[in-house]
């Protein structure tokens, strides 16, 4: 039966639902316009012109071979058990070696910490025709990343014969296989030929032949090469060592045939040699080509899952593959296909040859998903009562949205699947009262991620076809989100959105629409696309299917390979992958998420996480209990953050999800513990305290449950999650002890007051200040508030009043669904006489709604008032909703209030808004400054150096004087205290160590004294500039008469300021000739003028227009 009739044939498999490949589970369509498009700086090299033009988004970033696409000092491959490598220097060529362990340092207990291999050019496969001049690409590869082809030519023309060799690294391939084209083989070694078929290397005038083509090379390290030509008549000639050069074998002629090597890989004393070379001889005539994976799930028993892995083979048809398996291969594979010959690989224990070039492989085992563990498994209603105290907790404090879309992916979506997983608690334990307010939060921060708006925003990348970070494509800031950008972890950080956006679509599936589905989708497919025919993404990006893991390295060079650290997170991928498959009923990814969570676990288990009896690392390095940083070629008893044991250890236990028992097994936790961690946990830094005790749960969950109530917690780990984790831990026979002790009682909730009346929570807004809208006064409808509907329909915060107060906007919540003749009420603490307010009113409104209110004082309020504070207030279209602007009113009503305490109203007049707070300051009226003198312009200049334009003008160096002369500052005192502060300007040290202008207010200006150089009538402005999502504001340079409220020339015109994200995000804005002046050459006094509030300013820059 032929390779493609046994493919035809699983693919029709009775019985099981085909998942690899898949064009059905995740189509090949283009990814959402909301990932702007980018390309790449690190571009793909080493392919053939045809391959890299046809297919870019094919290319694999992380699989076995990338190193071959990338710029470094060599190509490296660990097909394993070989390490294959193609350098530029001499001899050119492949080299091909078998990696020999050694061990690294010791601890002073015994303990391995470290062990690599060593590897030599074991044998050199090359041509005479290479030279210098040579090149190797990839020519061809397999979409799954089992295989590529690398071809050499040779550019030199003196000795080019048109011809080529070509080699196909297969993982697990047992022979190194050369295909010439019009070539003239050479086979040399970095250890000196002794003898050819037992010969010695230069007997007979060093010509060596053999009536069937096949060469056994024995070297002067003890080894035993076995070289097997297509054509039997093959004559290689011996040229002896030369200054800087070996001894080698050589044909006098070109060759249109194959050259295929293998190691034996026993001595000559050992009882299996003959064995292995018998095995080795017979099946030298089938060599494998490339590789394809085919995985499916049962019908019927959807705890099966099996996969193969189908070798493509060339050479001679009627011979069975020899082809390398991994233990974890072994496990699963038949006895009838073993021949239990082995060889070393570099971490990864000891590879067997099987026979046959079809692997098939049955996870019999494949876990059940939830959501979260079953409440029913909580047997201590102390233990309840915690959960319910922290997670009311918990929920009640606003998703911190500045962390979650700021400028790390991975730490703002950890952030954000943290608060997603208490909502799951919420919803497993029956408090629906929580879920409006914590689903809300979710579907905020998820939304920062969709319209682009964190800090770090996603890009597709035409160059690789993947989704990136746009941070890392900034000059200097490639290592960005810990290298995001070359496709560092990327089955990390999006396993942590992917698990937010699952809990989303279930709880709230009306939010999986077509175009959020397309865009986690998207994610999906940049990490684990299953669809080979995919025109935008490779196919199982991270995913190695030979390995039974993810890599975690991208584009980024490593000699020794490949390399994982967290193999928690790695699994959490494929369980939230799974997740997202249920909530949006994709049946075909729902099995390949469980497919590849019932292999990876098997992985884990095997190389990572290290029980007693593990086999496959050195026994001295299994005392570790987990491995570290693992490499192809070495493994690290460390973290890429530190050398802790809590840090090494944890790292493998994070997140913790409803699938973690069935990753870490309760035999591995109890080892783990008791060899390692158990007088770690206690002193351990900070939350990784708690996520060891959440491990230790496992086996003794109330003794870890008692310690994780004081134990540390972060935005990362929520204490009701470590809880509830914790308290539905199962029996287990062997392991487990669970004894039982006293867990104290949780805080009993307090009764909800009588609906007490006065300012919320008992503390007065002062003003001049902000009022957040949410926190009108306690006492229900017609004392704190009127509203016309019952029930709070935004349910996010004092559920039990009838405002709908909803999460988001700037500060956490905001009042929405308002209506006309509806107020609130706030009791405020005037601290100063004020004639006139000024307001900013932050608000939402969609684009063909808007509306109006009012905010007033005295008598009973809106309908009698005494004092109208604001004037009527016209709210027009911010654009949607849930687009926050900040609206300024310069002294628009007719009175103002005295120091001390007052009751306000906001009156709805009209409605079609959302309203998330409000600034109140006194209004200045000035009065007309006198032109300033000569010796000003000279003096007034900070530490008397006036900024040279055109040029660069820093924020913070505005003149001396003070305020009402050099600056107009609201608010007393220097809010920042980083710089100048004596002054009123509120000043803040930026994180590249210099300084912002911050907490601006309408109306506020400063003023700088500058040198023009060269007269210009109009000027370019850049302005460099911070404004969170939600807010917006603007400015204006002038100059000439008394400034901001009189001046004689507009320089830059009104510029409006766009949110780059949050507060501390600068990001540089234009404007090209905007204003209707310029400045004549000499001294000039110039403003910057804040016109309405909402940003940080670090410095602007103005020039020339250009003719």
């Amino acid at each position: 039966m032929s390779s493609a009739e046994r493919r035809h044939e699983y693919r029709e498999r009775p019985g099981w639902d085909l998942v690899v490949p898949s064009t059905s589970a995740l189509p090949s369509i283009s990814p959402p316009e909301s990932f702007n498009r980018s390309v790449n700086n690190v571009l793909p090299l080493g392919t053939s012109v045809g391959l890299s033009e046809a297919r870019p988004a094919r290319l694999q970033t992380n699989k076995f071979y990338s190193n071959f696409l990338i710029d470094g000092p060599s190509k490296a491959a660990w097909t394993l058990p070989y390490l294959v490598t193609v350098n530029s220097e001499y001899p050119f060529g492949m080299y091909v070696s078998h990696p020999r362990y050694f061990p690294g340092q010791f601890a002073d207990d015994g303990r391995l910490k470290w062990y690599a291999t060593s590897s030599n050019k074991d044998l050199i496969m090359t041509a005479q025709e290479l030279n210098a001049n040579h090149v190797a690409v990839i020519s061809a590869f397999d979409p799954s990343g089992l295989s590529a082809d690398i071809t050499f030519t040779s550019e030199d023309q003196e000795n080019n014969t048109g011809g080529s060799m070509t080699t196909f690294l297969v993982r697990g391939m047992a022979y190194a296989t050369v295909v010439y084209e019009d070539f003239s083989p050479e086979i040399s070694s970095i250890h000196a030929m002794l003898r050819v078929n037992g010969r010695g290397i230069n007997d007979g005038n060093g010509n060596h032949t053999s009536p069937d083509g096949r060469f056994e090379l024995e070297l002067n390290d003890g080894s035993l090469w076995i070289l097997y030509s297509s054509d039997p008549a093959v004559e290689f000639h011996y040229v002896s060592a030369q200054p800087n050069e070996p001894n080698k074998l050589q044909l006098n002629t070109t060759m249109k045939g194959t050259l295929r090597a293998t190691l034996v890989p026993y001595d000559t004393e050992h009882a299996l040699h003959e064995a292995a070379v018998s095995a080795l001889d017979q099946h030298s005539g089938s060599y494998p080509i490339s590789g394809e994976i085919w995985g499916w799930v049962n019908e019927t028993d959807s705890n099966r899952g099996c996969y193969s892995l189908s070798w493509i083979t060339g050479g001679n048809a009627s011979v069975e593959l020899l082809h390398y398996a991994l233990p974890h291969h072994q496990d699963l594979l038949a006895d009838d296909v073993k021949t239990g010959l082995f060889m070393s690989s570099p971490t990864k224990g000891d590879m067997q040859l099987i026979l046959g070039s079809e692997w098939e492989l049955h996870e019999n085992d494949l876990p059940d998903f939830e959501w979260a563990p079953p409440a029913s498994s909580i047997t201590s209603d102390a233990e309840m009562g915690w959960i319910e105290h922290h997670l009311e907790e918990e929920i009640e404090k606003p998703l911190n949205l500045a962390a979650v879309a700021g400028s790390s992916v991975y730490f703002g979506a950890k952030n954000l699947m943290a608060y997603a997983q208490m909502c799951l608690i919420a919803e497993e334990i029956g408090r629906d009262d929580l879920l409006p307010m914590c689903v809300d939060q979710v579907e905020i921060g998820l939304d920062s991620y969709l319209e682009g708006t964190n800090g770090n925003p996603l890009t597709y990348d035409t160059a690789w076809g993947g989704i990136i970070g746009a941070l890392g494509l900034e000059e200097g800031n490639e290592s960005a989100d810990f290298y995001a950008a070359f496709y560092n972890d990327h089955h990390f950080h999006y396993s942590y959105l992917l698990h937010a956006a699952a809990a989303l679509a279930h709880l709230r599936p009306e939010w999986a629409d077509s175009d959020n589905k397309n865009w986690v989708d998207s994610l999906v497919r940049d990490v684990n696309s299953p669809n080979k025919e995919d025109e935008y993404f490779p196919q199982f990006r991270s995913f190695d299917w030979f390995s039974g893991h993810s890599w975690a390295r991208g584009l980024l060079f490593s000699y020794d390979g490949k390399d994982q650290e967290s193999t928690s997170e790695d699994a959490n991928f494929f369980y939230a992958m799974t997740l997202w498959a249920i909530a949006t009923g994709n049946s075909k990814l729902r099995g390949l998420g469980r497919l590849q969570t019932g292999v990876v676990a098997r992985s884990i288990d095997s190389y990572f996480l290290l029980k007693d009896s593990n086999n496959n690392h050195p026994v001295d390095f299994v005392r570790n209990k987990v491995t570290g940083i693992f490499f192809e070629g070495k493994i690290d008893y460390t973290t890429w953050f530190g050398d802790n044991v809590e840090y090494i250890h944890g790292i493998q236990n994070i997140p913790v999800t409803a699938v973690t028992g069935y990753v870490r097994s309760a035999e591995f936790v109890r080892e783990e513990w008791d060899q390692r961690l158990f007088d770690v946990a206690p002193v351990a830094d900070g939350v990784w305290a708690t996520v060891l005790y959440m491990s230790y749960a496992t086996v003794q969950k109330h003794i870890a449950f008692n310690e994780m109530l004081t134990s540390g917690v972060d935005d990362g780990l929520r204490r009701s999650w470590a809880l509830y984790w914790a308290a539905t831990r199962p029996d287990c026979a062997l392991y487990c002890n669970h004894d039982e002790i006293v867990i104290p009682e949780a805080p009993t909730p307090t009764p909800a007051p009588t609906v007490p009346s006065g300012p919320y929570m008992g503390t007065s807004a002062v003003i001049p200040g902000k009022i957040e809208a949410e926190a009108f006064d306690s006492g229900g409808e017609g004392v704190g508030y009127h509203d016309t509907t019952a029930g709070n329909s935004g349910g996010a915060l004092r559920r039990t009043e009838d405002v709908d107060v909803k999460a988001g906007g700037a500060g956490g919540y905001y009042v929405g669904w308002v209506a006309e003749s509806e107020y609130l009420i706030y009791t405020v603490e005037v601290t100063e006489d004020v004639d006139e307010f000024d307001f900013e009113f932050v608000v939402a409104a969609p684009s063909d709604l808007g509306g109006q209110m009012q905010v007033v004082s005295g008598g009973t309020g809106c309908s009698d008032y005494v004092t109208d504070l604001s004037g009527v207030v016209e709210v027009a279209s911010t654009g949607s909703w849930a687009t926050f602007e900040t609206k300024s009113l310069s002294a628009g009503g007719s009175g103002g209030l005295e120091a001390g305490s007052h009751i306000i109203w906001i009156c709805i007049i009209a409605p079609g808004f959302n309203i998330d707070s409000f600034t109140m300051t006194a209004h200045v009226t000035k009065g007309p400054t006198p032109a300033p003198t000569a010796a000003e312009l000279q003096g007034g200049a900070y530490l008397d150096n006036p900024a040279v334009i055109p040029g660069k003008i820093e924020a913070e160096e505005f003149d001396e004087g003070g305020q009402g002369a050099a600056y107009y500052d609201v608010d007393a005192g220097n809010n920042g205290g980083a710089f100048r502060t004596t002054e009123d300007v509120d000043i803040k040290a930026t994180t590249a160590g210099g300084h912002y202008v911050g907490w601006t207010r309408a109306g506020e200006f400063t003023r700088y004294t500058v040198d023009v150089r060269t007269a210009a009538d109009a000027f370019d402005f850049e302005f460099v500039v911070a404004s969170p999502t939600g807010f917006s504001g603007s400015l204006q340079v002038v100059s000439g008469g008394t400034g901001c409220s009189d001046y004689e020339t507009d320089l830059s015109g009104v510029i409006d300021i766009m949110p780059t994200g949050d507060w501390t995000t600068f990001a540089t804005i234009t404007s090209s000739g905007g204003g209707s002046g310029g400045l004549g050459e000499g001294p000039n006094i110039i403003w910057l003028c804040t016109i309405s509030s909402g940003f940080n300013i670090d410095s602007f820059t103005m020039t020339t227009v250009a003719a």
